[in-house]
């Protein structure tokens, strides 16, 4: 069967895709907002992108408001995640995390889900999760509606920045594309290692 994506309506594009590539692994991603509160929400679009070095990815698709969802926005100022795998035994506490709760509500505590300290980064793991893999924003990938936001990315390693030429514009574009990116109303593709 042959599907001309150019003619089918958003919506019914994101269907298919999603009921075509399958399996499709489930990533209960938790991380901190600024005032140290859980937000655990679930993201089918993930997988791992590569093995040297270890990458996984994720897409956050914009809230019902067209605005970055609090993962992303988490994920951006604090620069840490966990991606918790799901499995039979978190179905139903993970379908509990998949409303669009407000921003001062922890999904963790409205699930149930009980937590346990991250070694490496600051969020903490899902006790129940069977793998969680803690996770080091890298850079995300802009697109959508708005053309003119495509790659925004980060390098976390100071070495780079410093060997770097133009670093002050970069910093400068980065801090907008940090601020563009927050009231986004396309895709944000999250890398980490």
């Amino acid at each position: 069967m042959l599907f001309d994506l150019s003619k089918i309506a958003p919506m019914r594009r994101y269907e298919l895709l999603l009921g075509t590539v399958v399996p499709r692994p489930i990533a209960l991603v938790t991380s901190l907002s600024r005032d140290g509160l859980v937000n655990a929400a679930p993201y089918s679009l993930f997988n791992v992108m590569s093995h040297d070095p270890p990458i996984v990815a994720f897409s956050v698709l914009p809230s019902p408001l067209g605005q970055m969802k609090d993962t992303g926005q988490n994920i951006l100022a604090g620069g840490d995640f966990v991606v918790n795998l799901v499995s039979e035994a978190l179905a139903e506490a993970m379908n509990l995390t998949c409303i669009d709760a407000p921003a001062d509500v922890s999904e963790t505590d409205l699930a149930g889900l009980a937590t346990i300290p991250s070694t490496a980064v600051a969020p903490p793991r899902l006790q129940a999760s069977p793998v969680a893999l803690e996770c080091r924003f890298v850079t995300s990938l802009t697109f959508g509606p708005k053309p003119d936001r495509h790659l925004r990315a980060r390098d976390p390693r100071a070495r780079t920045r410093r060997a770097c030429p133009g670093r002050r514009e970069l910093h400068r574009r980065h801090t907008e594309a940090q601020a563009d990116r927050r009231d986004a109303c396309g895709e944000v593709l999250f890398a980490a290692g």
